[in-house]
């Protein structure tokens, strides 16, 4: 599952169209990006399960809670040395690549000049704040490791652009790999949170120089100073750049404020149950990586086969998410007490089950924020997530204090609020979509998947008063929504067939875009 554009190809290299812009060579794109992310995923997701077993268990909840809001820290300042132009790099590599030496070297050369002014305003703020000892380290170590993991981002989302998913992945499964296998014995061996960040620097360093390796096969790796290309960088990132601080301080905003009015304990039960929450990102995340740069550039060739790729693929992520989503709420319980835990995150299964709850709200509207970028309206995309991050600020400043003060978890706030928050963004991102995506055909698609999701949820809620074992539940469940899924046609049998056969090379990918309903 190589990339299909090789890096030596000079007619796509100059702009030219060829015929791998047809509509078949488009869908077999996404579909093939789409598993090699997928298979990257499922690495990191089985790599993290095993973090989970032991952060919690020889870190302990104040442990947690440092970490925690040292991710949530160094997220938010890592929204000041990117400027949110990784986006911009991979759609502009998408759609020219002969572009991307040139932009190289300028987007490295800004990456170095923000970092500097990125590690001055750390040290100011860790300074006058006065954290305790242990966390300012903790907040230092985490940062140097947010510089390493920022510029290999950077060469990712050059790769990403050249529509190249497998290369990214050996480089974050390598240094996935080494943080887990040197991690562990590290936390076991001394239970600090300084050590553990310490193996995620040598990690993220690691990940870098792989990144960096498999970019120079395709440009020259060097820094130039070119202020007009730099100029033209930050012109296009700007409005990437408002995404991306507003998505940081929404997803670390619950961290940051549940630490404010809580312990670091607390802060820790929360982080234990985001941590299952982040991991069912896979699937969703996988196929949002593929589209982005096959969608970018058939915004400039092709809407129509934009719009086909872009349904099927919600509908596909919807089909998969929604059970696994249940399954996690239900059994939320039962996956904590197995976990080697120490007693004190009972206090997480509530939140998880929340959050469990989001996890197709978030899945649907990374969807959304994927198409409104490929599709040039990063801008109202925005400003509809800045009103959106007021809300939940607002909300989690009322939630968090109260559940902490009647309860003395205030997590149970943090992920009400995140649930609430997300339904209105879903809503507002829906007014954004090309009328091209929300017909009456797609609109009908959703409405039954949102009626196959009322019975799973229905048969979950049933379950509780009746007694049922949840693990039952779960699977009588998601055999049901199967169901529901073939019998109203949401997909059908010979779907199923033709993208298997689709995978395996069996046969053409026009029989795909026959039944993805892609007109050439």
């Amino acid at each position: 599952m190589e990339s299909v554009i090789p890096a030596t190809t000079g007619e796509h290299a100059t702009g030219s169209d060829t015929s791998a812009t047809a509509p078949n060579s488009d869908s077999q794109r996404v579909l093939s990006n789409s598993l090699v992310v997928l298979v990257r995923q499922l690495f990191l997701w089985g790599l993290n399960s095993i973090l989970v077993l032991f952060l919690p268990r020889y870190l302990g909840a104040e442990g947690m809670g440092q970490l925690s809001f040292m991710l949530s820290f160094t997220a938010l300042v890592a929204v000041g040395i990117t400027l949110g132009f990784g986006k911009f790099i991979t759609k502009a590599v998408a759609r020219d690549t002969s572009m991307a030496e040139q932009y190289f070297g300028a987007a490295m050369a800004l990456r170095v000049l923000l970092t500097i002014l990125g590690v001055a305003v750390t040290v100011v703020i860790v300074e006058v704040v006065g954290y305790e000892p242990d966390l300012k380290t903790v907040l230092y170590v985490g940062t140097a490791s947010m510089i390493a993991a920022s510029f290999a981002k950077s060469a990712i989302g050059f790769l990403w652009g050249f529509e190249d998913m497998k290369s990214p992945a050996r480089a974050e499964i390598s240094a996935k790999t080494l943080g887990v296998a040197a991690g562990i014995p590290v936390l076991i061996l001394t239970s600090s949170v300084i050590a553990y960040v310490t193996v995620l620097l040598v990690a993220n360093l690691l990940q870098f120089a792989l990144a960096s390796y498999y970019l120079q096969k395709r440009v020259k790796l060097r820094i130039t100073f070119n202020v007009a290309t730099m100029r033209n960088i930050v012109a296009g990132g700007i409005p990437f750049l408002m995404m991306v601080v507003i998505l940081e301080m929404y997803a670390n905003a619950d961290v940051i404020i549940l630490r404010a009015y809580t312990t670091d304990a607390v802060t820790g039960w929360y982080g234990a149950a985001l941590q299952f929450y982040q991991s069912a990102q896979l699937f969703p995340l996988a196929i949002t990586t593929a589209l982005l740069p096959t969608l970018s550039r058939l915004h400039k060739k092709d809407v129509t086969v934009l719009a086909g790729i872009a349904r099927k693929s919600i509908s596909i992520n919807a089909a998969v998410v929604v059970p696994a989503s249940l399954a996690l709420s239900l059994l939320s319980q039962q996956i904590i007490d197995i976990l080697p835990y120490p007693a004190e995150f009972d206090n997480s299964v509530l939140t998880l089950s929340l959050l469990a709850l989001t996890i197709p709200i978030t899945a649907f509207l990374s969807m959304l924020g994927t198409i409104a970028i490929s599709v040039d309206k990063q801008k109202a995309m925005a400003w509809a997530l800045a009103g959106t991050l007021l809300l939940d600020i607002a909300l989690n400043m009322i939630t968090i204090p109260y559940f902490q003060d009647r309860y003395g978890n205030g997590g149970i706030g943090a992920g009400i609020t995140t649930l609430l928050a997300e339904v209105v963004m879903v809503i507002i991102a829906v007014k954004l979509m090309p009328a091209e995506l929300f017909d009456r055909a797609t609109r009908i698609m959703v409405g039954k998947i949102l009626v196959a999701a009322a019975v799973l949820t229905g048969i979950g809620l049933l379950s509780y008063p009746l007694g049922v074992n949840p693990i039952f539940t779960v699977v009588a469940g998601c055999a049901v929504y199967v169901g529901l899924i073939f019998a109203m046609k949401i997909y059908t049998v010979k779907e199923v067939k033709t993208l298997l056969y689709t995978v395996m090379g069996r046969r053409r990918a026009a029989e795909l875009d026959s039944e993805m309903g892609v007109q050439k």
